[in-house]
């Protein structure tokens, strides 16, 4: 009821009928807009939940607002299908299915909580998030980009995200903190590329966790002026395919370059690329025919750096690291761990943690210590 008796017409632009709701709703009819009005629009006040049920339809994109909306029919349309903006939470139990429109995701969802329970595909880009809380127990499936977030929290896959010819998930951040770090026990998969990470950008394959990329498991940006700096990449899963998180910082220092570390149970079935001040942290004790643990392929690096971590009693070598200019061990348990190597070593070499080092390594280090904890 608008009150008005007489004929509303929206005249030429886009007009938006915009329906307020201070008490919990559920809408299952078809909407239908007064002459020359494009757009529907629902806001809940504080504390307010909008259920959307089987029947409910409304025409252009729907737009909502506020406290709690709950989707349980399909939504479809083409191009921008549901825009989320500012709301507390919401939470998709249903089918949101879009066509492809050029510069257009299906999903656009902003503001506190994000959970997807159902299906959500798009014949081009699917899912655009910047939210605090991010989780996907359902399905997520796009021709060009599946979910483009910013993750400003918890991030959170136990399901499907999956690209069919484009990038299955491209993940930004604002911290190097690994508590925000993106958690994956469900499947990034692409025909293309699995995981495209933006600056910050720090995700946690964690066990049960698979990311693949018939092109890339994980990337780093391209394009123009593009740079990867503070990306952190911690596997216990799998990882198939290649990866590649190369620091093109012109002033890389520990904060800002990227870091891969390959953890115990977690495989890359694949080649590693790292850059100027990168760092692969992997186990000393590796049972595999590879160089590191974790790492069935090899690891091309330039200028980076390794630190092995030592959990028990070791022995091991400083010879043969191509490509890195530093060398660390992280000792635990009070692990004793015995170095030789016929090589004179002209960087200093860093232990950390607690255990016993013991050395017979031939050292010519100019300007700065030979040995550092």
């Amino acid at each position: 009821n608008t009150g008005i008796t007489g004929r509303i017409d929206g005249g030429g632009g886009t007009d938006t009928v915009r329906a307020r709701f201070s008490a919990d709703a559920t809408l299952s009819r078809a909407i239908v807009l007064p002459t020359n009005f494009e757009a529907f629009a629902l806001v809940a006040d504080s504390g307010v939940t909008v259920t959307l049920q089987d029947g409910f339809t409304a025409p252009g994109t729907l737009s909502f607002s506020g406290d709690t909306l709950v989707n349980e029919t399909r939504l479809s349309g083409r191009g921008a299908v549901l825009n989320v903006g500012s709301a507390t939470r919401f939470r998709n139990e249903g089918d949101i299915a879009g066509e492809a429109a050029a510069n257009q995701y299906t999903l656009v969802v902003s503001g506190g909580q994000f959970t997807n329970n159902g299906t959500i595909s798009s014949q081009g880009d699917a899912v655009n998030s910047l939210v605090y809380a991010f989780s996907n127990t359902g399905t997520i499936t796009a021709a060009g980009t599946a979910v483009n977030a910013f993750n400003m929290g918890a991030f959170e896959n136990s399901g499907t995200i999956r690209s069919t010819a484009g990038t299955g998930l491209i993940l930004w951040g604002s911290s190097t903190n690994l508590n925000y770090a993106a958690a994956n026990t469900g499947t990034i998969t692409s025909d293309r590329t699995g995981v495209m990470l933006g600056a910050y950008g720090t995700l946690y394959n964690k066990a049960g966790g698979t990311i693949s990329g018939g092109t890339a498991a994980i990337a780093s940006p391209t394009g123009l002026g593009s740079r990867l700096f503070g990306a952190r990449v911690i596997n216990e899963g799998t990882i198939n395919g290649d990866v590649s998180i190369v620091s093109n910082s012109p002033y890389p220092d520990s904060y800002n370059t990227n870091i891969f570390y390959a953890l115990s149970g977690g495989v890359l079935n694949g080649n590693l690329t790292l850059g100027m001040g990168d760092t692969l942290v992997a186990d000393i004790t590796n049972t595999g025919t590879s160089q590191f643990a974790g790492i069935n392929g090899t690891v091309t690096a330039s200028g980076s750096n390794v630190r092995y971590m030592v959990s028990q009693d070791a022995s091991a070598t400083v010879d043969g690291l191509v490509g890195f200019s530093g060398l660390g061990y992280d000792l635990y348990d009070g692990a004793t761990l015995t170095l030789g190597g016929s090589t004179i070593q002209t960087a200093p070499v860093v232990f950390a943690g607690y255990g016993k080092a013991v050395l017979d390594v031939d050292f010519n280090v100019v300007g700065q210590p030979a040995i550092m904890r």
